[in-house]
């Protein structure tokens, strides 16, 4: 098989693989969203993973069954190098509904903005899906 430049194999030979990294979240999920739109027209679903500024792809393989019956398998690793991910920003700024002055936490420290969550590490997805 010819791998299209800027793409990789899997590691088990079934399935073309590349990452996309953007400025930011925004930026990352508008050419996830252009993506999409161009696979629906062309009747083409690929896999992707969207997390902060980078966009994941797998194209995975089907295996034909008898007939009209065919198996996709598909093995994903994410956060495979275990960097920190956060999910949830504090984004209370103070009490009341026009408050004047940022809350604080018993330290003295300013809450509002602060990270409260990070996803977790590495995790390892097995699927399979039978078509008929």
């Amino acid at each position: 098989m010819d791998i299209p430049d800027n793409w990789s194999l899997s590691d088990d030979g079934k399935a073309l693989e590349r990452s996309f990294r953007f400025k930011d979240f925004s930026e990352a999920f508008g050419f996830l969203t252009r993506v999409a739109m161009h696979a629906e027209k062309v009747d083409h679903h690929p896999e992707f993973t969207n997390v902060w500024n980078r966009v994941d792809f797998r194209l995975t393989k089907r295996f034909a069954l008898n007939g009209a019956s065919s198996l996709d398998v598909m093995a994903d690793m994410f956060n495979l190098f275990n960097q920190t991910h956060f999910t949830d920003v504090n984004n209370i700024f103070g009490p009341g509904a026009f408050p004047q002055a940022p809350m604080h936490d018993a330290a003295g420290r300013v809450t509002y903005g602060l990270f409260e969550k990070a996803a977790p590490p590495r995790q390892f997805q097995l699927g399979a899906r039978l078509n008929f």
